[in-house]
């Protein structure tokens, strides 16, 4: 687990529980859905902490059909997610694609080893570069760079080179 962000987090690789999780989300919804006097438009969809990831490919589309069984995609809607430059997988970039987002963010953070190793992220150049292009070729239309300034063990020197990395890689 990343030691930079303060979210409140339940990590398993147990892929049995994925199912019950995401009817007891639709459940949810489906409270949420009988305050309203109308079916809602959802304009904005945001995947983060590794749900995307997470979830094999029918279960993800089991989630977001799910959600748009009961609601409508606005004209000029914008689905993102959160992607680890690790574990995005193109099988997940396409899934995702398919079910209509077009947005994806990487928490690239910094690149200096040192700055990784001690917030737990550590992920290489590659990989950033492997997900990039991907996404890209699939035909994300938003690709994103997460970088952080403040990180422990982290120096000017260490941001403008991550700054130079990420330009090279031509996120947009």
């Amino acid at each position: 687990m990343c030691t930079f962000c303060g979210c409140h987090k339940r990590i398993t690789k147990r892929h049995d529980v994925e199912v019950p999780y995401i009817r007891t989300l639709l459940k949810e919804w489906s409270l949420y859905l009988e305050l309203f006097d109308q079916r809602p438009i959802i304009k904005e969809l945001h995947l983060g902490g590794g749900l995307q990831r997470f979830l094999v490919r029918e279960n993800l589309q089991l989630l977001i059909n799910g959600l748009f069984r009961r609601a409508d995609r606005a004209e000029d809607y914008e689905f993102s997610f959160e992607g680890h430059p690790n574990n995005t997988t193109k099988e997940h970039l396409q899934a995702l694609y398919d079910v209509g987002f077009r947005r994806v963010s990487y928490g690239v953070q910094d690149y200096n080893e040192t700055v990784q190793k001690a917030i737990h992220r550590v992920q290489s150049f590659e990989n950033v570069k492997n997900v990039t292009e991907w996404a890209r070729e699939i035909g994300y239309t938003s690709i994103g760079h997460d970088i952080i300034f403040g990180l422990p063990h982290q120096t000017l020197e260490h941001v403008l080179e991550t700054i130079e990395k990420t330009k090279s890689l031509k996120p947009r």
